[in-house]
């Protein structure tokens, strides 16, 4: 197992921490969200804002497929979607 430095150590502690404070910061913020407009609302906004970040890494990404890869995968995808739920 490799050393671990004190920095290491540090910054690792100051994620940690971080995200902690960011996860409770975000506990109050939805819920007075959810209390000045309803739950459908809140989801649609929260589900288009993610739609727009993952189409962000999504293109970025899919300029480095080859084209041989897009258009089965594509067809994989509709295949997949036709599927009915049970």
């Amino acid at each position: 197992m490799p050393e671990v430095t004190r920095w290491q150590q540090f910054w690792a502690d100051f994620a940690l921490l971080a995200v902690t404070f960011i996860w409770g910061v975000t506990f109050v913020v939805v819920k007075d969200a959810l209390g000045a407009i309803g739950p459908y609302y809140f989801l649609a906004i929260r589900f288009f804002l993610a739609a727009l970040f993952l189409k962000a890494a999504a293109l970025r990404n899919i300029r480095k497929c080859s084209e041989n890869l897009v258009f089965p995968g594509i067809v994989w995808y509709n295949m997949l979607q036709a599927i009915p739920n049970s």
